[in-house]
């Protein structure tokens, strides 16, 4: 597991949930997923609709982001590069 990872995992409360989810039995995904929508409930609650706003601006750059990442990982891979340097060498100069 990557360091982020597992400096996720120790966090006290949020890190014990995880743990749980991902290693315990079968059931504790479905006790995580339901313990995330009652959080969002009551933090509905509690803040009120500034909540309900943030939650959608951090979807829109989340999902900004992910739109970038997809659309330019093909830029970095060095496959690709190896391709495009053999095409160079094939090719005739003019």
């Amino acid at each position: 597991m990557a360091t982020a990872g597992q400096v996720a995992l120790r966090v006290p409360v949020v890190g014990w949930l995880v743990r749980d989810a991902i290693y315990g039995g079968p059931d504790a995904k479905y006790y995580f997923l339901a313990n995330c929508i009652l959080a969002g409930v009551l933090g509905a609650v509690v803040f009120g609709y500034a909540f309900v706003i943030s939650l959608a601006l951090v979807a829109a750059w989340a999902s900004l982001a992910l739109l970038v990442y997809m659309t330019a990982a093909d830029s970095f891979s060095k496959a690709n590069r190896r391709q495009l340097a053999a095409d160079k060498k094939r090719r005739p100069a003019l």
